[in-house]
């Protein structure tokens, strides 16, 4: 029985840890400085050149050391950093300590909707984890698209990715269920109805339980 409901489960969810998700919020109050990071956390910035090996190289090692799922070489970056496929304008930073590389993100404005920005490719160092480098890896892209004058924001993100999807619950994002108002549609191809009801389901429960968390800390 146990064998023929995991077959079931199976072909009904099939990669349903891959499959994502969506969160958006107005980007009104988003204000972390250069200046406020580096009190904060003794990190300075540094913008990525896309036509420098030596800073994609850092990038590289970062994010192949911060995800477990993906691998990075230096022309794999540059092409995923300049040609991305949802982002336009894409803009890259690496936190540092130093002259060592701790954290990483990337923002941009979505080719299917100029107005709204959204972040990606978040990374911390494994070393570095622990200290709320990735709340604020979010928080300084999301800052930097309110400079420029994005008003709305949207991240997508991976079902599986839970920490951040509590990060950015963190910062106010709320999840959307309605894909009539998501900005980028591309991934809904991908996605079967079944899915669909399956992810709903699961961000349902990981924000009920953020909230949850978040009430139990009031108490």
């Amino acid at each position: 029985m146990n064998k023929l409901l995991s077959k079931i489960y199976w072909k009904m969810y099939p990669g349903i840890n891959t499959k994502v998700v969506y969160l958006q919020r107005f980007l009104y109050g988003f204000s972390l400085s250069d200046d406020t990071v580096f009190k904060s956390f003794g990190l300075t910035i540094k913008y990525i050149d896309y036509d420098l090996n030596s800073d994609l190289q850092q990038w590289c090692d970062v994010i192949n050391n911060s995800y477990d799922d993906c691998f990075y070489d230096i022309d794999k970056a540059r092409n995923f950093l300049t040609n991305h496929p949802i982002f336009q304008n894409g803009r890259t930073v690496l936190f540092m300590k130093g002259s060592i590389p701790c954290a990483t993100v990337s923002w941009g404005g979505y080719k299917s909707n100029p107005v709204v920005g959204g972040d990606y490719r978040i990374g911390v160092h494994n070393h570095f984890k622990g200290h709320g480098l990735g709340r604020m890896c979010i928080e300084y892209a999301y800052s930097r698209l309110a400079d420029e004058g994005f008003r709305f924001g949207e991240s997508i993100i991976t079902i599986k990715r839970v920490p951040s999807l509590m990060l950015h619950f963190s910062l106010g994002f709320e999840p959307r269920y309605d894909m009539r108002f998501v900005t980028y549609k591309d991934n809904l191809k991908y996605i079967n109805l079944i899915q669909r009801v399956r992810l709903s389901y699961m961000l349902y429960k990981h924000h009920k339980q953020y909230i949850t968390k978040l009430k139990k800390s009031f108490q």
